[in-house]
This record gives C-alpha cells, sequence and structure tokens, in this order.
C-alpha cells in the first residue's frame, strides 16, 4: 500500500510504542487520527513533535471505551481527510501484581473492569467502526496490537508483571483479526 495521503488512527500515540508508530507513518505522507485520554503532559510532547515536524493531524479527547466517543472521532476525521485506510490498534491499561498487589486492595477495586474496557471493549470498538468505514476505501489495512501476556497469562517469569484481566484481554484481542 502506497502509504502518502492514507488516512490512519493510532490511539495510544501520546506513549512510546504508539508514538513510534504514529511518528513513521507521519513521516511516510500519512494523515493522523489521534485519540487521547490520559498522559496531558505526553500529549503536549506529541503534539508539539508532530507540529514541529509538520504531520497532517488531529488530536482529539476520547473516550475510547464508548460508542459515542468513537463514532464522534470518525465524523470529525473523516471530515477532514475524508477516507479511513489504517488502523493501528495500539491501546491498553494494565497493572503490574509486583507493583499495585492484588485486585482486593483498595486502591484496586476497579481495576479489573478498567483493564478489560481498556485493553479489549475499546479496541473491540475501533475495530467494530473503523472497519466498515475502511472497507469503503480501495485500501485498507489492521493492526491489533496485544501483549505477550495474552500467550504467557500469569504465569512463569511473567507472574510479577500481568495482572490477569490485562491477560484475559490481550488473549481475547488475538481473535480479531
Amino acid at each position: 500500500m502506497k502509504l502518502d495521503g492514507k488516512t490512519a488512527i493510532v490511539p495510544g500515540s501520546s506513549r512510546p510504542i504508539g508514538r513510534a508508530i504514529a511518528r513513521k507513518l507521519g513521516s511516510c505522507g500519512v494523515n493522523l487520527i489521534l485519540p487521547t485520554f490520559d498522559w496531558p503532559e505526553s500529549i503536549v510532547e506529541m503534539e508539539e513533535e508532530f507540529e514541529a515536524a509538520g504531520f497532517s493531524f488531529l488530536s482529539l479527547a476520547v473516550d475510547l471505551r464508548k460508542d459515542k466517543g468513537i463514532l464522534e472521532m470518525l465524523t470529525r476525521g473523516l471530515k477532514e481527510y475524508g477516507e479511513l485506510h489504517i488502523l493501528v490498534n495500539n491501546i491498553e491499561r494494565g497493572g503490574m501484581p509486583v507493583v499495585h498487589g492484588s485486585y482486593d486492595l483498595p486502591h484496586n477495586l476497579e481495576q479489573w473492569e478498567l483493564e478489560l474496557s481498556t485493553t479489549l471493549k475499546a479496541k473491540w470498538l475501533l475495530f467494530h467502526h473503523c472497519l466498515p468505514l475502511m472497507q469503503k476505501s480501495s485500501e485498507g489495512t489492521v493492526l491489533n496490537i496485544s501483549s505477550v501476556a495474552g500467550l504467557s497469562g500469569r504465569s512463569g517469569a511473567c507472574a510479577p508483571f500481568f495482572n490477569d484481566a490485562y491477560s484475559a484481554a490481550n488473549r481475547a484481542v488475538s481473535s480479531f483479526t
């Protein structure tokens, strides 16, 4: 696929992996739709970097766990760029048992739901809403990114680093494409 002039959605672009992907696509002339949610300092950093590089991008505050936000983002992106060609489904949230402890601790009571809704539900909603748009264009591709936690779960050397919900969500992501 010739990338120049294509349009991509790259969630997680304010963080290192997503930013590296968006940076590469932007340097190839891809129009970028960059949904953001948290990490405000990283968002400002990303926007300044991409503006200085001359990338064509929309940075939009969106809760990707909700249909309404995704649909509004897609409407705005299509109005700006016309078509959607690429979805780099790079969004997740996990806690590390070695750092955060058990789901039973008061500060972790909502962690299970947060990991599933961000790592699994948000990716599925993006895939669900973007696929028909990409099918309308002459070219399209989806890259669903998941963690090795989906393979290893909470076993062996990885046990201190991957929570149960994060591991289960990443395993499910592998069934999308």
